[in-house]
Parts: structure tokens; C-alpha cells; sequence
């Protein structure tokens, strides 16, 4: 840790090399000042313009210390309980620290957890919570009461401030900004942002993570509560101003882009848009596009940027993932699909440099999807099966709730369902319009796991993108996610970027040998793999597979499916089915999904997810999809709410060709 300020100049002084790359590439020439398309756009001037600079400096800042903090390889999961989060996080250390997710009894949870394991690898998935006689040491905060946390603001609040000093090894609250800031530097961490929280929101539980990982301080603030929805012009101004007033109150430099500040993590419900001029006439902004910014209420739509921002939202459950998925997961692979054509403007979007750009600078495996295999059946060819990619691309037009491809019209419910958790650059108008609903593009790829997303909730122009190979070679340059999705100078606009604003390419650092008798630091750990025979002996099929599940094992759940079937199919019930249904999606055994779908009942009441992965993997048409009545009756059965007419019809031709 004791380099990191020397990483900074680093950083500055690599802006040069970081021009030569993206010149030799060929992707230099793009618009500077989105979103209306000029006549005579210039190249933009990479070594020069300070929201260059400051976004390839701080994603070096951020990847130089990731790369020097342990990882522990044990995933914990604690029970939606508060107090157990935080004093699992405050067990972190400047040196080593091992990633904590929230189980809420959900199944988007368990699937969460299940993508994250399977992304890390770990040595170890274990349990942990506080003990029923947990008292927190003298001169500490009192443990929260019964119930839900967020009804205790204040107390909240009190103990996530003294756990991340503790992460830190500070021996007061990081509430006392200044000192923790000063204990930061002295250990030469210059924080790199700060971060906003609500401590009456849920999303509580990704500001503490990302202000511990990262070395932030919290402001808690208040704002509205409605990520899908639309806050005012004077809320989105105050929400400006306190992310302006967090900054001055580090005593840090935080006025210009590349000083000590340039990142805001608004880890917040809060709405992605907002009407710029009153009564909406003039269409809306996105939320992160002006936090970071001087208020818009005093320097109009130019206000200059002073930071970078993002947002996470959801469950206290959700929130932790997308935060996890950060700090601790090095990408490996990404999938590219261009669904635009080869002339004007769209040609600097080309997927296929893109591509290039990723394997030879980023180090990455990619598959892309370019011309002649840019089509509907491309699409589905790859949808059918889970998708394994930490980092997904698509050029696409359309609107919220449909997006072209070339050629093929796609629907929010032919969104892939993720296999390991990943950020998604969504080229593409409206996708983000509402991010709460799954009926549309961005809702959808977080009901499948997406931890973070760019994409624009209103119309913005193809001009207001960074073009796909500019993108593809700022994240692999390893620029902080915020700043590599932003064009530099642009005014005040729509597109919004959801996840970790310090976000990067970069691996994480050293894995920690665990000790020979495999202990694990938190005591009464309890290892899910230890418990798993006795379940099976004790025929707790459901309990074995969701066991299973959560250890990353998709292959051994879809064995037990089988051999349960075959041998004792009595004991393959409802609840064991839909434990183990996800797996057989992910293991590519559409068969077995249809079998456990036959063992739902009709009193059983429908998945929204179980019906994607239904039909995403037997769809009519979809290679290797089980035939026959029975598969048709299963179908007709899910119709998904959002998709009935597609789905409808499908089932329709179906049925007439078997008749």
C-alpha cells in the first residue's frame, strides 16, 4: 500500500502512451461535444483534455491499490441481518479481505451468490452471523435492534462509519472525516472519491462495502427513494450540491478533474433522471451526468465536471453484490455483439475492432458478433445458453422495450441470463428508461445479474456514445468504469451508468494462502460443504441442491437431477425441482428443465426467472430444444407477462405444426 501516491503521477505521466494506443488502433477520431451531431467533428485531443487524463489517472490509482490487497478465498454469506454485515466487513484489513453477500431468503439472491462463486473460484463458501449474544466491544456503537435496519438511521449509520475506520485499522469513526482522511494518507491512500448513502435506503450496504474497499468517506445524506422513477429539478440540484459539500468536507482537492477527488459512488435508490427545464418540455438528464458536476442551477447545462459518479441501487442484498462483484472479480472473458451496420457514424462503433482491442490490450477472451453473424438467430444462438462473459457490448437501436439487431427485432425476454456476474455497455436509446422493471432492456439484464450498466434513458443521439473500440480501449488502458463510458467535454445529457464508479480491468491482487487446518478468521464460519453428505443422507434433496447451487456446482446438481429421476423419482418434488431448475438451464440439459418443470404442480405460481430460462433454452426453433406436446403444453402454460404476444404466438404455430 505504501506506493499508491506514487502511483498517481504514474498514472498522469502514462497519458501519452495511452494516446499512441488508441491512435494505433485507429479509434481516435470521434465527436467532443455530444449530443447534437456537428459537421466537422475532430479528433479528440487525448493528451490534453483534463477528463481524459484524470479518468486513465484514477483507474490507475484504483487498479495499483486493488492489486496490492490480499484476497482471502472465502465467500461469506451472512443472513440479511445487518449487524452481521457490517462486523463482517469491519474484519477486514488494509492487507486482506475476502467478500461478504447477503442471503435474504430470495431467489435472485441465491442466484446472485451463485454467479459470484462462480466467477471467484473460491477455496471455501461459508455462513456466518453474529451469535444471539453478540455485544459489540466498550466504546463501540450498540448493536442494531429487531427488525429493519433502515428504521435506525442514526444507529445505522454509527456502526458503517466505525466499520470501515476499523477496515482501516482507525481507531475512531471515518464519520470524523478529516482524521480518517489524514490516517488514510499516512498510510500514502489518497482516497479517490467519496461516497453518498441514505442510511434510510437499502442500497446502505454497497456505500459501506465501496467506502471500506476503496478508502472513501460516506456523507449520509437524504434523497428520494424510486430508481425507477423521475425526482425533481430542485432534487437532483440538492442531490448536486451534497455530493459538492461530501468533497469539501474531506479537505481534500476536489474542484478540477485529475486532483485527489474525482469519483462519487451514489450508492442510492435514487431516480436516474430528471426534467432539466421545468414541466419537462426539454426532455430529462441523467442523474450521474450532473453529480460530479458544479450545480446546474448556477452554471447552466456546460456546469464542468470535478468527478465522475454512479449509482448502485436495490435490496440490501443486490446492493453488496454489485459492490462484491467489483472489488473482488477479475474479468476474464466478454462478449461483443454489433448489431449495426457498416456505413456513416456507425462504422466507429464496429464490434469487431472492439474486439481486438480487448484480446491484444485487455488480455481478454472475446467472442464477437459481427457481420454476417449479426442477426436475430446469432442472438438467440447465443441466449440459449448461460452467458459466461464478466464483460457484455451490444451496438443496438430501438427503444425500452425492444432493440434492433441486423436484421431482428428483440424483446427485453431475449435478454441472456447471465452466468457470472457482468458490466453491460448497452449502445442503444431508451434501454435504461426504468431500470426497476424487468420489462425493459436494462431491467432485464439486471434480473439476470448485471452488477453494472451504461446505457441512455431517453433518446441521446449516436454522437453521445463513446464509440465501442474507443470504449474497448479505455477499459483495457484499465480507465475507471465511470470516466471510460463518458465523450469528454459533452454538456449535460442522458446516458447513465449504473455500478462502481472506480470500477476496472485490473486483476485483483494475490490470493491468501488459507492455513493447513482450513480455518477461516470468522468464528463459528460454517462451511456449506462440510453439511452437504448429511443432507443427502437425510434425502433433503432441495436443501442439497440449493447447497450445491451456492458452492457454483451446476454440474453435480444436474447429476443429482438425473440420477434422482431415474432411481427414486418420488423424491424429486416441487421444491427439489426449482432448487436445481436454474442449473440444469446454466449445465445446458434443456431435457431436465423441462422435467423439473413438469413436477411443479398447478399450485406452484409462476417464475418470472424459471420462465426465461424456459424459454430462452427450448423455445421452438432453439437448437437442441427437447420436441413434443408436452414441451408446447409447458410453454403455453409460462407465457410471460411482458412477452405475450411473441410468446402466444410461437406456442400457436407450434401447436398447429404438431396437430
Amino acid at each position: 500500500m505504501n506506493r499508491s501516491n506514487r502511483s498517481i503521477g504514474a498514472g498522469r505521466a502514462a497519458v501519452g502512451m495511452l494516446a499512441s494506443l488508441l491512435a494505433a488502433a485507429g479509434v481516435c477520431a470521434q465527436p467532443t461535444s455530444p449530443p447534437q451531431p456537428t459537421a466537422k467533428d475532430k479528433p479528440a485531443q487525448i493528451e490534453t483534455h483534463p477528463e481524459i487524463n484524470a479518468g486513465f489517472a484514477l483507474g490507475q490509482r484504483v487498479s495499483f491499490i486493488r492489486g496490492q490487497v490480499e484476497i482471502v478465498p472465502v465467500v461469506v454469506i451472512v443472513p440479511d441481518d445487518a449487524t452481521s454485515y457490517i462486523e463482517a466487513i469491519a474484519r477486514w484489513t488494509p492487507k486482506a479481505r475476502f467478500p461478504v453477500l447477503i442471503d435474504d431468503g430470495t431467489r435472485q439472491a441465491t442466484e446472485d451468490i451463485a454467479r459470484f462463486v462462480r466467477a471467484l473460484k473460491p477455496a471455501k463458501v461459508v455462513r456466518w452471523e453474529v451469535g444471539a449474544d453478540f455485544k459489540p466491544a466498550e466504546g463501540e456503537p450498540a448493536a442494531l435492534p429487531a427488525g429493519i435496519p433502515e428504521h435506525h438511521p442514526k444507529q445505522l449509520a454509527a456502526l458503517a462509519d466505525r466499520a470501515i475506520a476499523r477496515a482501516w485499522g482507525f481507531d475512531k469513526s471515518s464519520a470524523e472525516t478529516v482524521a480518517f482522511v489524514g490516517h488514510l494518507k499516512a498510510m500514502n491512500l489518497t482516497p479517490p472519491g467519496i461516497v453518498l448513502c441514505n442510511a434510510e435506503d437499502q442500497a446502505w450496504t454497497a456505500g459501506l462495502a465501496l467506502a471500506a474497499g476503496h478508502g472513501q468517506p460516506i456523507a449520509w445524506i437524504k434523497a428520494p427513494q424510486a430508481p425507477g422513477g423521475t425526482m425533481s429539478k430542485a432534487q437532483a440540484d440538492a442531490l448536486v450540491k451534497s455530493a459538492q459539500e461530501a468533497a469539501k468536507a474531506t479537505g481534500l482537492k476536489w474542484e478540477e478533474m485529475g486532483d485527489d477527488i474525482d469519483a462519487v459512488s451514489l450508492c442510492l435508490n435514487v431516480p436516474a433522471k430528471f426534467p432539466f427545464v421545468e414541466g419537462g418540455k426539454g426532455g430529462m438528464a441523467s442523474t450521474t451526468d450532473v453529480v460530479g458536476r458544479k450545480p446546474f442551477s448556477e452554471a447552466g447545462e456546460q456546469a464542468p465536471r470535478w468527478a465522475f459518479s454512479s449509482v448502485i441501487f436495490g435490496t440490501r442484498a443486490r446492493g453488496a453484490y454489485s459492490a462484491m462483484c467489483s472489488l473482488f472479480l477479475t474479468p476474464a472473458k466478454a462478449w461483443i455483439f454489433d448489431g449495426y451496420g457498416d456505413s456513416g457514424g456507425f462504422k466507429t462503433f464496429d464490434g469487431t475492432e472492439a474486439g481486438k482491442l480487448l484480446t491484444e490490450r485487455g488480455k481478454l477472451e472475446v467472442v464477437v458478433d459481427d457481420a454476417p453473424h449479426q442477426d436475430e438467430a446469432a442472438w438467440r444462438a447465443r441466449s440459449a445458453k448461460a452467458i459466461d462473459a464478466s464483460l457484455v457490448m451490444v451496438n443496438s437501436s430501438g427503444n425500452a422495450d425492444f432493440f434492433d439487431l441486423k436484421p431482428g427485432r428483440m424483446k427485453p425476454a431475449d435478454i441472456p441470463i447471465l452466468g457470472v456476474p457482468a458490466a453491460i455497455s448497452m449502445v442503444h436509446s431508451w434501454s435504461a428508461a426504468d431500470v426497476s422493471a424487468r420489462g425493459t432492456v436494462a431491467g432485464r439484464w439486471f434480473d439476470h445479474g448485471a452488477f453494472a450498466y451504461f446505457g441512455s434513458m431517453e433518446e441521446p443521439f449516436l454522437q453521445a456514445f463513446v464509440p465501442t473500440p474507443f470504449l474497448a480501449a479505455r477499459l483495457s488502458s484499465r480507465f475507471a468504469w465511470a470516466a471510460a463510458v463518458r465523450i469528454e467535454g459533452g454538456h449535460i445529457w442522458k446516458l447513465v451508468c449504473f455500478g462502481d464508479p472506480l470500477w476496472t480491468l485490473a486483476p485483483t491482487g494475490p490470493r491468501r494462502e488459507l492455513e493447513p487446518d482450513g480455518k477461516f478468521a470468522l468464528q463459528g464460519a460454517v462451511d456449506l460443504h462440510a453439511g452437504l453428505r448429511e443432507l443427502l443422507k437425510a434425502g433433503k434433496l432441495a436443501e442439497a441442491a440449493q447447497t450445491l447451487v451456492l458452492l457454483g456446482r451446476d454440474e453435480d446438481v444436474t447429476r443429482l437431477v438425473d440420477s434422482t429421476l431415474k432411481d427414486k423419482p418420488a423424491l424429486a418434488d416441487a421444491e427439489f425441482c426449482a432448487a436445481a431448475l436454474p442449473s440444469t438451464f446454466r449445465a445446458g440439459r434443456p431435457d431436465l428443465l423441462i422435467e423439473c418443470y413438469a413436477r411443479f404442480g398447478e399450485n406452484m405460481a409462476p417464475n418470472e426467472y424459471f420462465q426465461d430460462c424456459l424459454w430462452l433454452s427450448c423455445r421452438p426453433g432453439t437448437p437442441g430444444a427437447p420436441k413434443g406436446k408436452r414441451v408446447i403444453e409447458i410453454l403455453e402454460k409460462n407465457i410471460r407477462a411482458d412477452n405475450k404476444e411473441r410468446d402466444g404466438g410461437e406456442v400457436g404455430i407450434s401447436r398447429a405444426i404438431i396437430k
